[in-house]
């Protein structure tokens, strides 16, 4: 799919992606122990594996994290 030209490079596209149901379940794990959302991970995933560092979690999401580990 080619983007339009004058597209704004921080717009986003949407698509629908399906995953073998283990690896879903492994996602969605993921996202609830981080505190952020299924997309948030795959999106996280997609830009690492493009060879792009890791995104640091928001301090409100890293500080849920750290709550969730003491309850």
């Amino acid at each position: 799919m080619m983007v339009k030209r004058g597209a704004k490079k921080d717009a986003t596209i949407r698509l629908t992606v399906g995953f073998p149901v283990d690896d879903y379940e492994q996602l969605r794990e993921e996202a609830e122990r981080l505190g952020v959302s299924l997309g948030w991970v795959v999106r996280e995933a997609v830009s690492v594996y493009l060879g792009r560092p890791p995104r640091i979690l928001p301090a409100s999401m890293d500080a849920q994290k750290q709550r969730r580990k003491y309850e």
